[in-house]
């Protein structure tokens, strides 16, 4: 990567709302639906992600999606999502990407 040139990496992850712990992850070069599918199914993987439990994402395109939808149903997971324009649905998620956003290595 030559200086002063920054590539966007994006990041999907699932966190456990009783404890907290990231339970799965993914990362690529664009954020569509097919990142947020290996996310979910690296979760599935590692068993902390069990059939039954309530997955809630926002309203983003990549989450709202009929294929999204296909991905929760094969994993066994219902689906939940906040009203457009509340944000509190996602408090746990932003505080998780802001702490990293600003401990990020310039």
């Amino acid at each position: 990567m030559a200086s002063g040139t920054f590539e966007a990496v994006y990041l999907a992850t699932d966190i456990d709302c009783c404890t907290k712990e990231v339970i799965g992850y993914a990362m690529d070069d664009h954020c569509q639906t097919p990142l947020m599918f290996r996310g979910n199914r690296n979760s599935a993987r590692s068993r902390k992600l069990m059939k039954g439990v309530i997955f809630h994402s926002d309203r983003g395109s990549e989450c709202m999606s009929v294929e999204y939808s296909g991905v929760l149903r094969e994993l066994g997971l219902r689906r939940s999502s906040g009203r457009t324009g509340i944000c509190f649905g996602n408090v746990m998620a932003e505080s998780f990407f802001a702490v990293l956003e600003n401990g990020r290595v310039s």
